[in-house]
């Protein structure tokens, strides 16, 4: 199907936010999780009388015009995209609440589908992968796929504490007729969560207001003088909890966040129960600013066969359009697996 029927089902798409928006009062955000339910039940949703027959006449009548049968599942996965990236710029979501990039997304897809391939993963079992802020989905969505078309057999496992990003994920997936459990809830408290093969994140970036909460973990970093903990350094200790022996997580963190007065404490909270085994910043070009930079952080869980690399790997990724220095990096970071692994 042609970019032109892509950007055709948007514009219908986003037609129809704009009208729930102003009928309704919402924010694009919410508009958008209205439609997008809409579409993946086949039901234009009334409640209380709302929306009124008149917009609900309109808003059907741009369904209608898209037929949803004839897309592939990355033709509506690229409409999804291009919706919420507008819903970015409608309501100026903070950089805690946006989309992880395609981009990004595709080459964590990458990392985990190697790793699990060196480590020897059965296909033949269900493959527990685990993201503990999924937001709206993309990141664990497009992880998923990836795997499945690797033939694993995965179930995924979502939490987020926004419940709107966590329903359009939820919608999200069943739009594109993928399977994922979602939970809505504080991800730093006791999960019922058996044990899982893989964790992928990206990682929110700032304090976590519940001190006593934060007092369990080792990376809590209020004894050395934060006001609170910083959420993103318990996150990567709660998930190595919930990891089966050798396990990977694979997290995409801030860049400088090895240059932070308070790393030390993150890197002795992953030492007690994991191996800290690479760190890889994104190219520069993916970001507006370099102070949003981020990077790859690859941990293991201690078992299984697992061992500290002698060489952790350290270093740039390349420009994702530059091919000729991609294959290096990608044939560099094959051989690099097979020997921590």
């Amino acid at each position: 199907m042609s970019t032109e029927y892509i950007q055709a089902a948007y514009d219908k798409v986003n037609q129809a936010n704009l009208i729930m928006m102003q009928a309704l009062d919402f924010s694009y955000t919410e508009a958008w999780h209205e439609n997008l339910q809409n579409i993946a039940n086949g039901v234009l949703q009334v409640i209380d009388g709302q929306p009124n027959p008149e917009i609900a006449q309109k808003i059907q009548a741009l369904y209608d015009q898209v037929d949803w049968d004839k897309f592939s599942e990355r033709e509506r996965l690229q409409v999804l995209q291009l919706i919420f990236l507008e819903a970015e710029r409608q309501d100026q979501l903070q950089a805690n609440h946006q989309m992880t990039p395609a981009g990004i997304a595709m080459l964590l897809t990458y990392f985990a589908s190697r790793l699990l391939q060196t480590r020897g993963q059965s296909k033949e079992t269900p493959l527990k992968v685990f993201d503990p802020t999924v937001g709206t989905g993309n990141l664990l969505l497009m992880v998923q796929r990836g795997l499945e078309e690797g033939g694993y057999q995965v179930a995924s496992v979502g939490y987020d504490n926004d419940d709107l990003l966590l329903a359009i994920a939820d919608q999200s997936f069943k739009f594109l007729d993928r399977q994922a459990k979602f939970y809505y809830g504080d991800v730093l408290q006791n999960l019922l969560l058996e044990p899982v093969d893989l964790v992928v994140a990206d990682l929110p970036v700032g304090y976590y207001p519940l001190d006593e909460q934060a007092k369990t973990f080792k990376a809590n970093t209020m004894d050395q003088g934060t006001p609170h903990a910083y959420a993103h350094y318990l996150m990567i200790e709660q998930s190595l909890k919930y990891m089966q022996e050798g396990a990977w997580g694979i997290f995409l963190v801030p860049t400088q966040i090895l240059q932070e007065d308070y790393s030390a404490q993150l890197v002795q909270a992953i030492a007690q129960t994991g191996y800290f085994q690479a760190f890889l910043n994104l190219p520069e070009g993916l970001f507006r600013q370099a102070k949003a930079r981020k990077s790859v952080l690859m941990v293991q869980k201690q078992g299984g066969g697992a061992k500290q690399a002698e060489n952790v790997l350290i270093g740039d990724i390349p420009d994702l359009k530059d091919q000729e220095n991609m294959e290096k990096f990608i044939d560099s970071f094959s051989k690099w697996s097979q020997d921590v692994l």
